[in-house]
């Protein structure tokens, strides 16, 4: 969401996993079993998005341009049902943001 931040959403994920836990009561989709395993998949997407993000940035790349060298696509529906506030693009930007704040 346009609000969030990347950097603290790992951040918040790395404290979570380190609990002792299995099953994860999540609304989107609940696991009764390998839920700590999940969340170090999720928080490996969001390092590796971060990372790439970043690089490309780095580059002198647009948010834009970012998407297309990452191959982040829009999803469209989520996008127009939430008026924008839920996108691709904002988390590239959320990434620019957290960046530029640890800078």
């Amino acid at each position: 969401m346009r609000e969030e931040s990347m950097y603290d959403q790992i951040t918040s994920l790395k404290k979570l996993v380190a609990l002792d836990f299995e099953a994860l009561y999540c609304s989107h989709n609940p696991l009764m079993e390998g839920g700590k395993e999940k969340l170090n998949q999720k928080i490996q997407f969001f390092e590796n998005f971060y990372g790439q993000v970043v690089y490309w940035a780095n580059q002198g790349n647009t948010p834009r341009a970012i998407m297309r060298q990452i191959e982040q696509k829009e999803n469209w529906t989520q996008h127009f049902l939430t008026g924008g506030k839920m996108s691709a693009r904002n988390m590239v930007l959320s990434v620019l943001r957290d960046e530029a704040i640890r800078r």
